[in-house]
Formats: C-alpha cells, structure tokens, sequence
C-alpha cells in the first residue's frame, strides 16, 4: 500500500510538473544557439575591462560583481520580416513571466530597449537587457552575476565612460576569439 501512495503521488508530482510549457530565456538561448539566423556571443567577465585598476574601489566592485554575459541576436535577414516578427514576440512572452521585473525601458528613434532582472532589486543574479529595432534585428544580453546593484553597475558604466577606459579593447578581444 505504502508503495502505492509513493508511487501515485510521484506521478501527480511529474504530471503538475511537465503541465508547466512556459519556456525560460535559458531554454530560448540554448534552442536557438545553433540556428544560422541566430548570433550567439558568450563573453567571460575576464575580457570585461581590461584598465579595472584605473576604476575606483566601488566600480572595481561592481565590475567585478558581473561573471559572464550572453548574448543572443536575430538580425532581420532579406524576406524574413515574419519570422522575425514571431521571433521577437515568443522572446517577449518569456520576458513577461512573473520571475522576470522590469527595472527600465525606453524608446528612441524607433529602437526599444528593455533592461529586468531576476532576483531582489539590490542583489541582482540576472540582469536582462532586450534591445529591438524593427528594421536592424533585437538582441538580449543575460548579464549573470553575484549581487550585481544596478545603480552600482550604472555607475560604472557612466564611470568607463567618463574616464576613457579602453572598452574597444573588449571588441578587439571578442572578434579575435571567433
């Protein structure tokens, strides 16, 4: 009797648990990664900055909150308007699921930017930022860290800004490992 109740309740278990169809932004990276329309960027926090001494101690923080970003993007491709199209809205239902929050977004000039996070506002584990532009393509960058502070990490980056710390060295880093 007793392995019958084990039994019937690991099966109620599994069934409540497959029901659930909503697809994470990690399952839409690794379904897509492999697709030709797709571009697929994982860049390691190591190639980041490489001036992080010429960064004060609350931006050398920061910085070094964030562990690694992927980025996914789907260029709009001659004739491929609709599937662009269904692209970008399965990506926006993932980005509407209640684990996801939003933090800011705005519009510019016809392009859409989104940026949400994943866990408590002060130490963030995932911080989203979608961009989109109807006629270029979207692209969503998974910023993954430890207790990532968004203002913190603005303040960087207005920071990398201010004082010309060499970001186009990270591009240069990218392009030579693909």
């Amino acid at each position: 009797m007793k392995k019958i109740i084990t039994f019937a309740l690991a099966s109620i278990v599994l069934l409540f648990s497959s029901c659930n169809s909503e697809e994470s932004l990690q399952e839409y990276y690794v379904k897509n990664q492999e697709r030709n329309d797709f571009i697929v960027l994982d860049v390691p926090s190591s190639m980041f900055i490489k001036q992080i001494d010429k960064l004060s101690a609350d931006n050398q923080k920061a910085a070094k909150s964030i562990k690694k970003v992927n980025i996914l993007a789907y260029p709009i491709a001659e004739g491929k308007q609709k599937e662009y199209t269904q692209e970008y809205e399965k990506l926006s239902t993932i980005l509407l699921g209640e684990k996801y929050h939003t933090l800011l977004q705005f519009n510019h000039d016809g392009k859409k930017v989104k940026i949400l996070y994943q866990g408590q506002r002060d130490a963030i584990k995932e911080l989203i930022v979608l961009g989109n532009d109807d006629t270029k393509g979207f692209a969503v960058a998974r910023i993954l860290g430890d207790n990532m502070n968004p203002n913190k990490i603005i303040t960087l980056l207005h920071s990398i800004k201010n004082e010309n710390i060499d970001v186009e060295g990270l591009f240069t880093d990218i392009q030579s490992n693909f």
